[in-house]
């Protein structure tokens, strides 16, 4: 069975390039100079008064760290727009689930890292969300 949040992380480890690894909610060993950590919730659901079924509402965040500056990082803006551009519209599929189209629901701008990273490296988070019907 496919639940909403593994149908949203296959769409984005399907989208960022070969190399970057991308992780569910906790970030472990050694990364790489890029990768991309991705934290679903659980979905808030109601009971729908006319259909009789139950709706969600389902947010994840993104947070993609990549080796550059805070004015130079091209290489996060990149990813970023891969991530962005492969999840925004798409319908997901998910057992139980009948989802509507992922959106955007907030693009915070680049930081600076201040670990201690071999490289420089900045970080962006973005959050999306998506409402979905719980087929019965």
């Amino acid at each position: 069975m496919t639940t909403v949040q593994e149908a949203f992380i296959a769409v984005v480890k399907a989208a960022v390039p070969a190399g970057v690894k991308v992780f569910d909610s906790i970030v472990t060993g050694n990364t790489t100079a890029q990768y991309v950590a991705v934290y679903p919730d659980n979905g808030d659901r109601t009971q729908g008064a006319a259909q009789g079924f139950n709706d969600g509402k389902f947010r994840f965040q993104i947070t993609s760290v990549a080796s550059g500056s805070v004015q130079l990082g091209q290489e996060l803006r990149g990813l970023r727009k891969r991530v962005s551009d492969a999840l925004i519209g798409v319908r997901l599929v998910a057992d139980g689930w009948l989802c509507g189209p992922v959106e955007s629901d907030f693009s915070n701008k680049p930081l600076a890292d201040e670990s201690a990273l071999p490289t420089p490296t900045v970080y962006g988070t973005d959050g999306f969300v998506l409402l979905a019907d719980r087929l019965t």
